[in-house]
């Protein structure tokens, strides 16, 4: 080695450097959230809610374990103190592509059910990102949104939330006022940044948790007073029949006497 032509191997090419792990695309992680609601992980079925922290879920499933199992509930989304106040209906922009009955994750080259009502060609498919408008609950995609309602603001500054709101920033939809925007199923890391008060809370439990903490309880507290205004006002009320009218204890000592009267008249004149 040296004078004979070779040459010196370096300690830094023997040393075998570890590969750099490719950080998971969106899809992979988060997307199947955008089909399947966040408390039964059973398809996302309309009417669909939202909390604070960009889950989704059923309404109905959401209140029918609500009403069943509250304490179970509550351990796994904390922050839900009510639901007719913590939680937002939101209004999703329908794909006329989209022919399905059911709500599933789209398979490759299929249409996903919702679309951006401001840019149509950008779908709810689990690949492109979306946000809500709070307090309206219309959808609309993070692109739009950089486009249209945070003059051009770029998505990376959008998802580190290094943005503010334009005053009297307005819904495109419904044209009602826009408090905040809360986007959908953000990534773990964005939702730290927004909100870094729930650096040590449990706001999206994993698919088996939700799952076997919600199946497996067997408790069914009875219902209070809460549990039954809820179910009031998500539940359609039957139609409520006319009373049938009732005669007073009087009314009908009078129409008893009145009947032994006529019947004494009736005796007379057989007489």
């Amino acid at each position: 080695m040296g004078g004979d032509g070779g040459s010196f191997v370096h300690r830094t090419e023997l040393a075998k450097t570890k590969k750099e792990e490719k950080p998971l695309e969106y899809y992979t992680q988060y997307g199947e959230h955008f089909f399947s609601c966040a408390l039964t992980q059973s398809p996302l079925s309309e009417p669909i809610v939202a909390d604070s922290f960009g889950n989704l879920f059923s309404k109905e499933h959401f209140i029918q374990e609500w009403i069943a199992r509250k304490k179970e509930v509550k351990r796994l989304f904390p922050y839900i103190k009510n639901p007719l106040k913590d939680l937002i209906e939101l209004h999703f922009t329908p794909n006329k592509s989209y022919t399905k009955t059911v709500i599933t994750i789209p398979s490759h080259g299929e249409s996903g059910p919702w679309i951006c009502p401001l840019k149509n060609e950008i779908e709810v498919n689990g690949k492109q990102r979306f946000s809500y408008f709070s307090p309206c609950g219309h959808v609309i995609s993070d692109i739009a949104i950089c486009t249209f309602i945070l003059e051009k603001t770029s998505l990376d500054k959008y998802h580190s939330h290094a943005y503010s709101l334009p005053k009297e920033a307005s819904c495109p939809v419904c044209s009602s006022i826009i408090s905040s925007i809360i986007p959908i199923n953000p990534p773990k890391e964005e939702l730290l940044i927004q909100r870094p008060e729930i650096k040590n809370s449990n706001t999206r439990p994993s698919i088996e948790v939700a799952h076997e903490s919600i199946t497996s309880s067997s408790s069914s507290a009875t219902p209070g007073k809460e549990e039954e205004k809820i179910e009031e006002l998500f539940q359609a009320k039957p139609t409520k029949s006319k009373p049938k009218s009732t005669l007073t204890t009087s009314r009908k000592v009078i129409l008893k006497e009145q009947q032994l009267s006529d019947v004494k008249d009736d005796d007379k004149k057989v007489e």
